[in-house]
């Protein structure tokens, strides 16, 4: 050990030291340079006797420049304090003997501080800041092994170049993250879930994170975790793909989906550190997401991906996640949802939104799955700010056929709401109309869905247009529109109970699934297509996949 230091000022009783009783009041070191390097090796002394125990009542260094290094068999590990303008440590109650040493109280503000392992991974601040208050701090050597505890009350670190967490490297980036009320020790570091007992009080803090690849961006802010609640609580959280849309879109061959998603305050209760540092799995009572706004673009102007693979329904896209999940309940609060379609041909946009959402998720999960387990979805919203919606979904986890049952009521309302989807989109514009109500019952499986709807309306007439403007329409088209409003399409409709059928298309996805059959049923309650059409339909898609048949 080699230690110089411009100034140490230091107050002792000089009878007590002269009897070898090394005892300090107070030591007050400026700028102290300290290089300790230590040999692992077999504990040797010159006449067999124990060096005398020092005490330090209470120790204060400005500016220290420390490294300490290790050797243990073929390894070094370096731990480094490099000198920083205005940094400090102060420690009291300080007790260094033969068999180890004890810290009553250990503070230090620094800009730096670094761990390099054995193995050269280097942990620690570069270039930040670090706000270390730490008490009951006891290191000792007992039957050959290094045994040492303590209690972090607060540990604040800032670093420029970013902090990391988990055991490998990833673009999981964030400056900023303090900790408190932390018990740590040799004996507990090794079992996670002793560690969380015994920090019962324990709170993490981390105000600005990132993830970012080439595909993928992640951010959040203000995450807090209180291992009291085991409540893991966010100001917000943003995801949406790193290349921006019209880049994605220039670079894609095929359609796809641009999605982005963000929250205001979400909380996630009942969280189980313990299982998830055990073998990844998501535990959670409940999670609350306040104001999600979820948007969804597709340009039809590329053609669909002839190798695109299957999309699952709900419950296989749960069941078939990596990772074990395991949640109660989400639950979903003044959420909005919009869903933005280009038109292949016209190059006309439309949009589809629910506003107002509420409602929850319950029983998400794909482990100890039991045979009445299912998946429920209950969703209440404005459906484009016109009509008042209300869904419910159930999904069966045990069902061969993968089958789901879903409900639906829709209030009245002016249909002509629908122009700014159906225009840019399919060409037809309602000229008028008046929905007095519309409910839904459909049970769709893996191989097909089948329902019956009550539509009721009065006034209905639509209008064939071109190019997707609601204003212009060919001669042709106006003749079909007159044609169709006389002899195809239902003006009202007040009693009559139409049929839901849609077989379904493995390479489109569930929200596809469900839009195609609530379509199906629309058709057949307006008469632009008959029951016996889908009927027979149906009977030949039961005989075709050779499945039970539908039971409403």
């Amino acid at each position: 050990m080699r230690i110089a230091s411009p100034s140490i000022r230091f107050s002792a009783d000089l009878n007590d030291i002269i009897n070898n009783n090394l005892h300090f009041k107070d030591i007050q070191a400026t700028s102290p340079f300290i290089r300790l390097h230590k040999w692992d090796t077999a504990k040797t002394t010159a006449n067999g006797t124990a060096p005398p125990p020092i005490r330090i009542d209470q120790l204060t260094a400005t500016e220290p420049d420390l490294m300490i290094r290790i050797n243990r068999n073929d390894s070094v590990a370096v731990m480094r304090l490099p000198f920083s303008e205005n940094s400090l440590v102060q420690a009291t109650a300080i007790e260094l003997t033969d068999g180890g040493m004890k810290l009553g109280a250990l503070k230090l503000n620094t800009t730096s501080a670094t761990f390099a392992k054995a193995g050269g991974e280097v942990l620690g601040v570069e270039d930040g800041k670090i706000n270390m208050d730490l008490s009951d701090i006891q290191f000792s050597n007992k039957d050959g092994k290094l045994k040492w505890g303590g209690f972090i009350n607060e540990l604040s670190l800032q670093n420029a170049n970013g902090l990391q967490m988990g055991k490998t490297k990833n673009n999981l980036f964030f400056q900023n993250a303090s900790l408190g009320n932390v018990s740590l020790s040799s004996d507990l570091l090794p079992d996670f879930g002793q560690l969380l007992k015994k920090n019962v009080s324990a709170w993490l803090r981390i105000p600005q994170g990132q993830f970012i690849d080439s595909n993928t961006t992640l951010q959040w802010y203000n995450a807090r975790y209180n291992n009291t609640t085991r409540s893991l609580s966010l100001d917000s959280f943003i995801y949406h793909p790193t290349q921006p849309l019209d880049t994605v879109l220039a670079k894609a061959p095929y359609q796809l989906d641009y999605i982005t998603f963000k929250t205001g305050d979400v909380t996630i209760d009942g969280l189980d550190v313990a299982q998830y540092e055990m073998d990844s799995s998501f535990i959670a009572q409940s999670i609350t997401i306040n104001a999600p706004l979820l948007t969804v673009y597709r340009d039809k102007l590329q053609p669909l991906n002839p190798n695109r693979k299957d999309k699952l329904l709900p419950v296989e896209m749960i069941r078939n996640m990596s990772l074990p999940v395991a949640i109660e309940e989400i639950n979903i609060k003044d959420g909005l949802i919009v869903y933005g379609e280009r038109n292949g041909k016209s190059r006309k946009e439309g949009t589809f939104f629910l506003n107002n959402v509420n409602g929850k998720v319950s029983h998400i999960k794909n482990s100890n799955l039991e045979d009445d387990d299912s998946l429920m979805l209950q969703l209440n919203a404005g459906l484009m700010d016109a009509a008042d919606l209300s869904l419910t979904l159930n999904q069966s986890y045990s069902d061969s056929l993968s089958g789901f049952l879903l409900q639906a009521q829709i209030g009245g309302t002016d249909l002509a709401f629908l122009n700014t989807v159906l225009a840019p989109l399919s060409n037809v514009k309602i000229a008028s109309g008046v929905l007095d109500s519309l409910s839904f019952k459909a049970v769709g499986r893996k191989d097909v869905a089948l329902g019956e709807m009550q539509m009721f309306y009065n006034g209905l007439r639509i209008k064939l247009i071109k190019g997707g403007d609601p204003e212009v329409s060919t001669f042709w088209q106006e003749a079909a529109s007159v044609l169709a409003n006389t002899f195809l399409i239902r003006r009202a409709n007040k009693e009559r109970k139409g049929l839901m059928y849609f077989k379904h298309l493995p390479k489109q996805s569930f929200v596809n699934y469900i839009i195609k059959t609530t379509v199906s049923g629309i058709a057949t309650s307006v008469g632009a297509i008959r029951n016996k059409k889908y009927t027979k339909q149906y009977n030949k898609a039961i005989q075709e996949s050779n499945t039970p048949p539908i039971k409403l």
